[in-house]
């Protein structure tokens, strides 16, 4: 402790015996101008934030007795934005139906003029069915229009006979073009080997005559049945008119773009179980690196590489969506194997009580529109869901599959033309040279395995069968192509679809 000085020490004394009453006298003399400074500027600030919280306190005021309230001017441009956005989506609807209107031509030869216009007075809901008559007709003169689909593509119509004969007829045809032209005479098909000259284009007879069954009916059709099937014919004419025009009239076998048709599918028969082919190991992977090419074995094979089927997209029916398909009443028991209907079992009122295992009964009527059409991921639709998918309100897409021969420099070609056709095809997968066989049934030796095995020709499997022995020359550029999509089919315009009313589904055919 610092020592005081003697000087100051009487001094000290008196403060440190009397500091309490000193610092009690003082420090409220120090404090009560600090507290009353401070309280000076918490009001100040009191005062401001109030005068703020009063401000918009008022604003609001004035906005609750406004007479046009802003919120509600908002509301009302907002429905006027959407009625004008649905009157736009009408529009077009409107449109897009219009501008399919040459497709859907009922031909009144055959059919008849008081046909075509009983038929219109359905489509347009002045009534609504058939009479027994007319459909009647329609069941005897349905034929005529399917027989006139080869003659529309450019080729000869073979749709009547035994499906065995035709079968053996097509394989008559691919061993005559294998065969070396006679020594002396140029390349082509003469009267020598008693076998009639090749055509340039050549519907497999066995595909034309399952095409003709599905409409060689015994019984009476529907109305159902006639617009529905109708509706095939125009979508079978719409590829019969693309072939035809992308051979262009050519009549040389060795110059033809497309030199066979293998198979043309349309609706129930095109429609995969598995959309895509997922789990059927159409999807290849290479095995190094894990590398998911998408591409055909018999392609990856000309590389070396080892190819197998994706482990992840097989056997996995219950991920991938192994649907299972429901009967047809117009695809049962015609050729194609059990995926086109063969064995399907009938019941006592044609379809009735005929549906998925385990899931609900469809009649007669629903079973027509079963798989028919697909949604944009490329899953069949039930009939059920074609009255609730938002998919299938608009438009009906119907699968398809094309399967020709073809010289592959007019590939890029075809496509073109698919992709602007006025009637919307949309190509979601092309294989070239697919090693299973017909309808992806995996006869590895049938028709669609050709091309296995071929050399490779500007890194393409060239094709055996239908290069050799043709009028004019060798076909070097031929190969399998495989397209399978959709054509969207416009559904007749209805306001209620775009208003969005509850009653809204269920239109269309």
């Amino acid at each position: 402790m610092p020592q005081i000085p003697e000087s100051i020490r009487p001094y000290v004394a008196p403060l440190a015996k009397y500091h309490f009453w000193i610092l009690a006298a003082v420090v409220p003399l120090l404090l009560i101008p600090a507290v009353f400074a401070a309280s000076a500027a918490l009001d100040k600030t009191i005062l401001a934030k109030r005068s703020e919280i009063d401000g918009h306190l008022s604003a609001l005021r004035t906005i609750s007795t406004e007479q046009d309230h802003p919120n509600d001017k908002w509301v009302k441009q907002v429905q006027e934005r959407t009625t004008s956005v649905r009157q736009d989506l009408l529009t077009e609807w409107k449109a897009f139906w219009e501008s399919q209107t040459p497709l859907r031509v009922w031909p009144d030869d055959p059919l008849g003029e008081d046909f075509v216009d009983a038929v219109n007075g359905v489509e347009s809901g002045k009534q609504p069915t058939l009479k027994r008559a007319m459909l009647e007709r329609y069941q005897d003169r349905v034929r005529a229009l399917v027989r006139q689909l080869p003659p529309r593509m450019g080729c000869s119509e073979l749709m009547e006979g035994d499906a065995e004969a035709g079968v053996g007829r097509s394989a008559a045809m691919a061993e005559r073009s294998r065969r070396p032209p006679p020594r002396g005479r140029q390349e082509g098909f003469g009267t020598g080997d008693g076998l009639e000259p090749r055509e340039p284009l050549v519907w497999d007879p066995a595909d034309q005559q399952r095409v003709f069954q599905s409409f060689d009916w015994i019984e009476r059709p529907t109305t159902t049945q006639v617009l529905l099937a109708q509706e095939e014919i125009w979508v079978y004419g719409l590829f019969c008119d693309a072939i035809r025009q992308l051979n262009a009239g050519e009549t040389e076998p060795a110059k033809i773009a497309i030199s066979e048709v293998q198979e043309l599918a349309i609706g129930y028969p095109a429609a995969e179980d598995k959309p895509g082919g997922a789990g059927t190991g159409r999807v290849l992977k290479k095995v190094a690196g894990g590398l998911d090419l998408g591409i055909e074995g018999g392609m990856g094979g000309e590389a070396g590489m080892e190819m197998r089927g994706d482990p992840s997209m097989m056997g996995m029916e219950g991920e991938l969506g192994g649907l299972g398909r429901p009967p047809h009443p117009r695809f049962m028991g015609i050729g194609g194997g059990e995926e086109r209907g063969r064995g399907m079992p009938m019941g006592p009122s044609g379809m009735e009580g005929e549906g998925l295992e385990g899931g609900p009964t469809v009649s007669p009527e629903e079973a027509l529109r079963q798989w028919i059409y697909v949604d944009f991921t490329g899953k069949p639709l039930l009939a059920s869901e074609l009255v609730t998918a938002a998919d299938a309100q608009m438009l009906h897409l119907m699968p398809f599959t094309l399967r020709v021969v073809m010289d592959q420099r007019k590939l890029d070609q075809l496509l073109a033309d698919l992709a602007s056709n006025a009637i919307p095809i949309d190509v979601r997968q092309v294989r070239l040279n697919p090693v299973e066989g017909r309808h992806g049934s995996g006869e590895g030796g049938g028709r669609g395995g050709r091309g296995g095995g071929a050399r490779p020709r500007g890194g393409m499997d060239r094709m055996p069968d239908s290069n050799l022995g043709q009028a004019g020359g060798q076909r070097d550029y031929d190969m399998t192509v495989e397209l399978r999509g959709t054509v969207a089919l416009a559904n007749p315009p209805r306001e209620e679809v775009v208003a969005g009313t509850p009653d809204a589904a269920g239109g269309g055919l």
